[in-house]
């Protein structure tokens, strides 16, 4: 892609970013229940504590931020 404008390179890859639209708009609603679950379900909050550290004690709302931070 070098020696291309940027608007071709967007362009480009226009159809890719597309798939990130539906994650960043549902974001807000998603974070909402995971945190609801984490409250109210042993199982998940178990499940979040043990991904925790497995991935460099990130928990997992600091996960689903991640493509959105790209």
């Amino acid at each position: 892609y070098w020696g291309q404008d940027l608007g071709s390179v967007f362009f480009n890859f226009a159809e890719y970013l597309k798939q990130y639209t539906f994650f960043i708009n549902d974001y807000n609603k998603n974070l909402e229940l995971l945190r609801y679950l984490d409250n109210h379900c042993p199982e998940v909050s178990k499940m979040f504590t043990q991904a925790a550290s497995e991935c460099n004690r990130l928990d997992f709302p600091s996960l689903l931020i991640q493509p959105i931070q790209r």
